[in-house]
């Protein structure tokens, strides 16, 4: 029996006939009545169906519908029982996580390090590489909610082989979070007092040796180095400043000043007349260009 996949937990319906009692024809006049379809959840006990189905227009084909709760299972079985009425048929729904292209459970062949898993032999794919650069996420058991890329698949042995080499992380959440640590390959679990040592292994991989208050503190520029750098450290003009810029202009703007209309003019600092800032020279005619400039920022 071909199955059909659906998403894992969520409601799903699905159209299909179903054959008429005592006849090899598709029935389209079949009501299902209480108790007249039953369902099985991964090989458990049967029970009635939430919502019965019915036929799609008066055409060959009946909606069968499936609620949120009646998918939370790996298999889902549906089963037509009115032998009065119609023949016995079944289907079987193999749900999945939204997105993936396959979800099993294999055992203990998805452990945390393997580095292949086979999958089961209803598994769609029948060309070698079909699942390359998928994503294997394991989302029961052993290594639950790690996530590997696929490098190879073998259609003839179902297996896939699942690169290690990625860093990946768990985030935890209240009491367990104090208790659980970035680390290249894998979590750990790791009691409080080797926390920051398991972070500070994880870094070291990626060039960082070591991760205390007081490498994070000096890492971080103060003021003083900040305002260095913005007015010192870049360069508006050849030699000049953000900070030389700024005390031309404002000893120009608003800066004592002497010899003005002579051969040389003199701009001082704000505030402070014995800072000569910047220096005009002009030849005897006061009307000319200047000769020359002298700074001093």
């Amino acid at each position: 029996m071909t199955p059909i996949w659906a998403p894992y937990g969520r409601a799903y319906t699905f159209r299909a006939p179903i054959v008429g009692a005592n006849t090899t024809n598709f029935s389209n006049t079949w009501t299902a009545t209480a108790g007249t379809v039953k369902i099985v959840l991964d090989g458990g006990a049967g029970a009635n169906v939430a919502t019965l189905p019915n036929i799609v227009s008066s055409q060959y084909v009946y909606n069968w519908y499936l609620s949120a709760s009646e998918m939370q299972a790996d298999e889902v079985i549906i089963q037509a029982t009115d032998r009065n009425n119609v023949s016995d048929q079944m289907f079987r729904v193999i749900t999945f996580p939204d997105g993936a292209l396959r979800s099993r459970n294999v055992g203990s062949n998805a452990a945390a390090n393997a580095t292949t898993v086979v999958l089961d032999s209803g598994a769609n794919g029948a060309t070698d590489g079909i699942y390359n650069g998928a994503i294997f996420t394991i989302i029961a058991g052993d290594g639950t909610g790690q996530n590997r890329v696929v490098t190879a698949y073998n259609a003839s042995t179902k297996t896939v082989t699942i690169d290690t080499g990625l860093v990946y992380a768990v985030t935890a959440s209240g009491n367990n979070a104090s208790t659980y640590a970035l680390y290249p390959q894998g979590i750990i679990g790791l009691s409080n007092a080797n926390v920051q040592t398991a972070v500070v292994a994880g870094l070291t991989t990626y060039g960082t040796s070591t991760l205390t208050s007081a490498n994070v503190t000096s890492a971080v520029p103060n003021v003083s180095q900040i305002s260095t750098q913005v007015l010192d450290t870049e360069v508006i003009e050849t030699g000049i400043s953000v900070r030389k810029a700024i005390r031309a202009q404002s000893a120009m703007l608003a800066g004592y000043r002497s010899g003005i209309n002579t051969a040389t003019e003199v701009y001082y600092a704000i505030g402070n007349a014995s800072v000569a800032r910047v220096t005009f020279a002009f030849p005897s005619s006061t009307n000319a260009n200047s000769t020359s400039v002298t700074l001093s920022l």
